[in-house]
Parts: structure tokens; C-alpha cells; sequence
């Protein structure tokens, strides 16, 4: 699983910071339970984040004049540029 962090993919470790748990779970010592329960954190981290994410999003847009709406809809829909190597 990769991160884009300023235009450079990092890798993710979604257990990085449970410490115990993901060496148990590395290990192959830990149980359906102890799996589950960090699987659970793991989840609602992102579900925070994500919650997060589009509550800035929102706010973003809300400061937007109706002039920049009509221009953030155009950069939208615009296809991906391909770039020569």
C-alpha cells in the first residue's frame, strides 16, 4: 500500500504503530480476536481521516467565489495529461 506525499509515493504499514500487536500478528501468535480488534483500529483511523479530509474539502469550497466554482469544474473533468518521459 502506497502513500502520495508532495508528488512522492511512501510506503504504508497500516499496523506501524500498534507495537505489540503487529508483532504478534507477524508472527502468526495472535488470535482471530487480537486480529480483528486491530483490524477495527486500523479502519477507523481511516474512517477519521477520510471524515477529516472532506470536512476540510467542504470548508474549501464554501470560500470559493462563484467564478472559482465554475473554474475548479472545469479542472475536473479535464483528462489526465500524458507526459513525455
Amino acid at each position: 500500500m502506497l502513500m502520495q506525499s508532495a508528488g512522492v509515493a511512501l510506503p504504508i504499514d497500516p499496523l506501524a504503530h500498534t507495537g505489540t500487536g503487529q508483532r504478534a500478528l507477524a508472527d502468526g501468535r495472535s488470535d482471530d480476536m487480537q486480529g480483528r480488534l486491530l483490524i477495527e483500529r486500523v479502519f477507523a483511523a481511516e474512517q477519521r481521516r477520510n471524515i477529516a479530509r472532506t470536512m476540510m474539502l467542504l470548508r474549501m469550497y464554501r470560500v470559493l467565489t462563484p467564478e472559482q466554482r465554475v473554474m475548479l469544474a472545469a479542472i475536473r473533468v479535464r483528462p489526465f495529461a500524458v507526459h513525455p518521459p
